[in-house]
């Protein structure tokens, strides 16, 4: 009899434990589809937020340009340590050009082409910055953005740079975009929409 007992106790504690395992496991699940969708929400309102900028923009402007000064490679001189006077013997100048920014504002000095868009090309632009990321990016890493968004509305003056060589891209603090919302496809479209615009010519010298 005490065997039989013991025997239905430790089936009755399998099944408990077997239940609580499973409840446990539904319970993640349904927490981690929880956070996918919420992470899902807060890039879908992103999204709108930026698309919302871009329509509703004073204007929107691409332009082409040399690498700023702020990006790329600096001035290294490269010394003979084994030299006693520390003599140098060579110097790499790369990206001394203008600033990004003059006097707090946009460098529009830098353009080299530019366009100002039209309700029409904002809406298309508009599709491209905020369509689905389904895709992964061949990241490398010169980081020497030569086209640019500008987005103007009332005194607000918002940019996206961009680096079709190594698919890097940096933007105001605002429009909250990282190399993340880029993948090949939206750099393709991108640079399709640059050359159909006309233009081509940066983009034709360093592809």
């Amino acid at each position: 009899m005490k065997y039989r007992i013991d025997i239905f106790r430790t089936i009755v504690f399998v099944f408990l434990v077997t239940l609580y395992s499973c409840s446990s496991e539904k319970s993640r699940q349904h927490d981690t589809a929880k956070e996918k969708n919420r992470e899902i929400e807060i890039l879908q309102e992103r999204y709108q937020n930026l698309s919302s900028i871009i329509l509703t923009a004073d204007s929107v402007v691409i332009i082409s340009h040399e690498v700023p000064k702020e990006f790329g490679a600096n001035i290294v001189s490269d010394r003979d340590l084994s030299d006693s006077a520390n003599k140098e013997i060579q110097k790499t100048q790369s990206n001394t050009g203008l600033k990004y920014y003059d006097r707090g504002r946009i460098n529009r000095k830098l353009a080299i082409e530019y366009l100002l868009l039209t309700d029409k090309n904002k809406r298309v632009l508009a599709d491209i910055i905020t369509s689905e990321v389904t895709q992964t990016s061949n990241q490398y890493q010169c980081d020497e953005p030569r086209h640019s968004i500008l987005i103007y509305k009332n005194d607000m003056e918002l940019y996206i740079l961009l680096c079709f060589t190594c698919q890097r891209t940096h933007s105001s603090s605002r429009l909250w975009l990282s190399d993340s919302d880029f993948d090949n496809s939206k750099w393709q479209r991108l640079e399709q929409f640059f050359r159909k615009n006309n233009l081509t010519q940066v983009l034709d010298k360093h592809k």
